[in-house]
Formats: C-alpha cells, sequence, structure tokens
C-alpha cells in the first residue's frame, strides 16, 4: 500500500504543479506591484506636498509684503476694508495645517484659501496667480 500512497503523492504532486506555479507567479507579481506602487506613491505624496507647500508659502508671502504696503498707504481710501479682507486671509493661512492631510476639511480649507487670495488680489487690483516652477519642466531663451 506505501507504493500506492507515494505513487498518488507523486501524481498530486505533477498534477497541481501547474495550479502550485500559477499561484507562485502571482504571489510574486503581487508584491513586485506593490512594492512599485508604493516607490510611485510615494513620489506622488512627494510632488503633490510640494506643491501645496509652495503655494502655501506664497499667499503667505504675498499677505505679509501686502499688509505691510497697505500699513504704509496714506490713502485712506478703501484702506480699513483691504486691511480687514488681508487680515482674513491672514487667519486662514496662519490656521491651516499644512501637515495635517488626513483631516477632513483639509482640501475645502485649500479651496477657501485660493478663493479668499483670489478675492483680495482682486480688491488690490494685482492680477496674481500662483505658478509651481518645479513643474516646469523645460527652459526657453
Amino acid at each position: 500500500m506505501t507504493s500506492v500512497d507515494a505513487e498518488g503523492d507523486f501524481l498530486d504532486t505533477v498534477f497541481m504543479a501547474e495550479d502550485r506555479l500559477q499561484q507562485d507567479g502571482y504571489d510574486e507579481g503581487y508584491e513586485v506591484g506593490r512594492k512599485a506602487g508604493l516607490v510611485q506613491g510615494q513620489e506622488a505624496g512627494r510632488q503633490k506636498a510640494n506643491q501645496i507647500g509652495g503655494e502655501i508659502g506664497f499667499y503667505n508671502g504675498c499677505v505679509h509684503v501686502w499688509i505691510a504696503v497697505i500699513q504704509k498707504e496714506e490713502v485712506l481710501d478703501g484702506k480699513e476694508r483691504k486691511l480687514k479682507a488681508l487680515q482674513g486671509l491672514k487667519a486662514l493661512l496662519d490656521g491651516f495645517q499644512v501637515h495635517d492631510i488626513s483631516r477632513e476639511d483639509y482640501w475645502d480649507n485649500v479651496t477657501k484659501i485660493r478663493a479668499k487670495f483670489k478675492q483680495v488680489s482682486s480688491l488690490l487690483k494685482i492680477p496674481t496667480e500662483f505658478i509651481n516652477k518645479s513643474a516646469a519642466t523645460s527652459l526657453s531663451f
């Protein structure tokens, strides 16, 4: 009986080889894909973080400069309204948690900041737009 059991095990091994090799190939491919996806996801995250950080920094710099310029303005016409709008944008920027992307309102806050920046730019009659220089890939002369 042992020869039949040994022969049966051998035949099971032969007949199941295709299934086993298919599963091994799937497992190996899955692991390679998981690692490649992780690397691609990290790179995409870095690029997006760089873009958002640069954009928020740009807005923050503009607000500080504009507040300083308007405070030194001698013309009082609309000065309070401009300062109030700038202070509102500054409050949004100061309250923005740039590192806490897990918050549910993260992208809503980014959208609010962009809209407020456009409003302030329009009020000040300064045509500005954030251009992500790190996204530019070619040089022109």
